[in-house]
């Protein structure tokens, strides 16, 4: 899956424009969003560095979003294989 594909799933989802996607904004909207975007193409074996420059960011960002929260992380990587 393209990141272009699971931005326009999140996109969607959330009910965010692209450039909401890769702004600042710390709405928590646009902060859900990004993260869900960041999981999705990281279980899509996405680089850390591919994700950053899809969303104009810093690849620490993406590392930093990763490992923020591991318990969530794992949780959601089961339900993902679940579905």
């Amino acid at each position: 899956m393209k990141l272009q594909e699971i931005a326009q799933l999140i996109l969607k989802t959330h009910n965010v424009d692209l450039n909401s996607l890769k702004s600042k904004y710390k709405n928590k909207k646009f902060v859900q969003a990004r993260i869900e975007f960041i999981r999705i193409a990281l279980a899509h074996n996405k680089t850390s560095s591919e994700i950053a420059r899809f969303l104009d960011k810093d690849h620490t960002t993406i590392i930093h979003h990763k490992y923020r929260n591991k318990d969530a992380w794992s949780k959601w990587q089961q339900l993902e294989m679940d579905l």
